[in-house]
């Protein structure tokens, strides 16, 4: 099964909004069914295991958009270092990382992944209690931010030198990048480690209110998410989860013009800070997994971001496929 996003539209789009009209037939097929089941996704990992998987990261930007679309491919190779009834130690490592087709400017994630090819990441999961922790956090911490410094067009939109070195340094102290975040800045880490351990009725689709944390730091934001279950036939070796999250559109543009105007005071003119207020800012999220019923390891996985602001619309997408013959 090949992971490749290609750069022709038709195809591109073909495969970008592949796992959303999987979720729509998967809707639909739930509605005609009358019955319904509790799935738990289980903490079957055990200590030894290796999983290699293809993995790519591409991004869209579309209107008037500057940098260009690209397309980073490479290998996630996944080892369980250790296993005890409650936690597991992972060691997650990048490799043969490549550009399938390149942009002038990468994404912050896409960054960040050649800035960590190479490097264990040590990885300490507890299912039971939804904590992470990255055993050289430190380290990893600070890729995150030289992600952002390294960045020339941030919002698909370029950004001084000055400015941009003024704004990484303040976003250290008012973003507290932990453990989670990080894991979610990766894409691989979480669509990993979020299934499992949860539980879903394949009964539950409503838009259920939320609060997601903020990407600008500060109180979380208010949201809805939907979460779609299903096995296709009661004996599947296999199901899919799809979550859809979507900000609400006030607060974000709210969130975001705050966040602007603490790292941009004494570097923008009046001007410019007053224009955030006129901002039209609405961003959400669909992630798909297809995941082993008996062991809650994921076969395959899309995550896509879309954030728009004003005429631009910047679309993020994070696919992993597993290579069940590679060690």
């Amino acid at each position: 099964m090949s992971l490749r996003i290609r750069s022709s539209p038709r195809k591109r789009w073909a495969i970008s909004y592949k796992y959303t009209v999987v979720a729509c037939v998967l809707l639909t097929t739930w509605m005609s069914s009358t019955s319904a089941e509790i799935i738990t996704v289980p903490f079957g990992w055990k200590a030894g295991q290796v999983r290699v998987y293809r993995v790519a990261a591409r991004m869209e930007r579309l209107g008037d958009l500057q940098g260009g679309n690209c397309t980073l491919d490479g290998r996630l190779r996944i080892e369980v270092t250790g296993r005890d009834e409650k936690t597991a130690h992972l060691r997650f490592q990048l490799s043969a990382l490549k550009f399938e087709q390149f942009c002038d400017s990468p994404s912050l994630r896409q960054i960040m992944w050649m800035q960590l090819s190479g490097v264990p990441l040590e990885i300490m999961f507890e299912p039971a209690a939804g904590n992470i922790a990255i055993s050289n956090f430190a380290s990893v911490r600070e890729s995150l931010f030289q992600s952002l410094a390294t960045s020339t067009q941030w919002f698909g939109r370029s950004i001084a030198p000055a400015l941009r070195e003024h704004i990484t340094q303040q976003l250290k102290t008012v973003f507290s990048a932990d453990a989670k975040s990080i894991s979610a800045a990766t894409g691989f880490m979480i669509a990993i480690v979020n299934p499992v351990g949860a539980e879903w009725d394949t009964d539950d689709i409503d838009a259920i209110p939320v609060k997601l944390p903020s990407p600008f730091g500060g109180d979380p934001l208010s949201a809805t998410v939907t979460i779609v279950t299903r096995m296709f036939t009661p004996t599947s070796r296999d199901f899919t989860r799809t979550v859809v999250a979507r900000y609400d559109q006030n607060e974000y543009e709210v969130a975001l013009a705050q966040m602007v105007k603490k790292l941009a005071a004494g570097k923008a003119t009046e001007q410019e800070i007053k224009s955030l207020d006129r901002n039209q800012v609405e961003a959400g999220s669909t992630s798909t997994e297809r995941i082993e019923h008996a062991t809650g390891w994921v076969i395959e996985s899309e995550a896509k971001g879309t954030s728009r602001l004003n005429e631009g619309t910047q679309i993020e997408l994070v696919r992993m496929i597993y290579m069940p013959h590679v060690k």
